[in-house]
């Protein structure tokens, strides 16, 4: 078959996503695929319909339920509060614009119940990047996202999902390991990653987020499509996802300290925080994933606690400072992503406590070693794309 005529099916977390990294490594994979001469697009999911697959881990414990419901009516309260009084509505709008207009994508969006049509559609599968592979209790596997759908004779790969973390419960092994030996290629993002499948007996090659697959050409190039392409003034930029009060003291602090504009992107989970309400000299609520970027190519400094942050400011060589999202103790920490990927460009020194910051001055970064780092890896992960589609 001609490659140019092979069509790929890609399923991610894209469809309906208003996380910037989310979406935005969804653009860079079906890029990297055209990019090697193949038809790809992203499969439109919906998420929320997905769910159905978790009925089998119900918590028993009563407290566990408790606790459960009393904070899923505080995730409501904020997310009423967020999309109602802050008008986080725009926010999604212009996501799905953004996928509308620069993700291929299937017009149809499916869900666990006829999501095997797509068998009709491509003649291979990829399932990657991002966190598609979390499991934070026993039974809770999504098939999807472990392409349970997709028939024998088709192609699986796997490039680059995450488990989130460093572990996945025991009483998930044994249906992980079935869904996962029925791929013909294995990729992960994470070197966590590589040895929760390294003990399930499963071999991985350890490639790059997709977001580093395209060039930093390639990325200009979208952004000069976007807001705040044109650098104006000098300013910090902040984009926190955790919710560590100390995180926003510190960087504050610092910027002051520098006499820096803070501009921030508030609310990144999409639900009120009151910790965010106040941070930030500028907070731009609503701002487009090419905004995104803008806002950290422009950026004096960037800081971050967020995957995707690190990644766009490694491409584009700002300096920034990344903090931990949760605290280490916490049962769904997400900070294993982070340590990962700045011990594979080299900087952890970048990645700090929050009260570490008041000590530092303004340190640089050997953007030079960094680049170095990237393109090795950059090379490998491209080879093993391009191998795992052509096979």
């Amino acid at each position: 078959m001609n490659i140019s005529s092979k069509k790929i099916g890609i399923v991610s977390l894209v469809y309906g996503s208003n996380n910037y990294g989310g979406i935005l490594q969804g653009y860079a994979l079906a890029k990297a695929c055209q990019k090697l001469g193949y038809d790809a697009k992203q499969i439109s999911i919906e998420f929320s319909k997905t769910t159905e697959q978790l009925k089998n881990s119900k918590e028993k414990d009563l407290f566990t339920r408790f606790i459960k419901k009393k904070t899923g009516l505080k995730k409501r309260f904020s997310k009423y509060v967020y999309y109602h009084l802050l008008d986080g509505n725009k926010r999604g709008s212009k996501f799905n614009s953004f996928y509308e207009y620069n993700i291929p994508h299937t017009e149809k969006v499916y869900s666990i119940s006829n999501i095997n049509e797509t068998n009709e559609l491509f003649d291979s599968f990829i399932c990657g990047s991002d966190v598609i592979w979390q499991q934070n209790n026993p039974g809770m596997i999504k098939d999807i996202y472990y392409l349970g759908f997709v028939e024998n004779e088709k192609r699986k790969i796997a490039y680059a999902p995450s488990f989130g973390k460093n572990f996945i419960p025991k009483e998930n092994y044994s249906r992980t390991r079935e869904l996962l030996s029925r791929f013909d290629a294995l990729s992960v993002r994470e070197e966590s990653g590589k040895k929760i499948l390294a003990e399930l007996g499963l071999d991985s090659k350890l490639v790059l987020d997709p977001t580093l697959l395209i060039s930093k050409d390639d990325w200009l190039q979208l952004c000069s499509h976007g807001d705040y392409f044109e650098k104006k003034q000098h300013y910090a930029f902040a984009y926190l996802l955790g919710e560590i009060p100390q995180n926003r003291k510190s960087i504050t602090s610092y910027c002051k300290k520098a006499n820096l504009k803070l501009i921030t992107i508030p609310y990144g989970i999409n639900r009120f925080r009151s910790m965010d309400f106040s941070f930030g000299d500028q907070q731009i609520l609503n701002a487009d994933p090419i905004a995104f970027l803008n806002l950290i190519r422009n950026a004096d400094i960037f800081f971050t606690d967020s995957f995707h942050g690190i990644v766009f400011s490694s491409i584009f060589n700002v300096k920034y400072w990344a903090f931990p999202r949760n605290k280490s103790q916490h049962v769904n920490s997400l900070n294993t992503r982070l340590e990962n990927i700045v011990e594979l460009l080299g900087t952890k020194d970048r990645y700090i406590k929050a009260d570490d910051l008041y000590s530092k001055n303004d340190e640089s970064i050997n953007w030079s070693q960094v680049n170095r780092n990237m393109a090795t890896a950059i090379n490998n992960s491209k080879e093993y794309l391009k191998n795992a589609l052509s096979e």
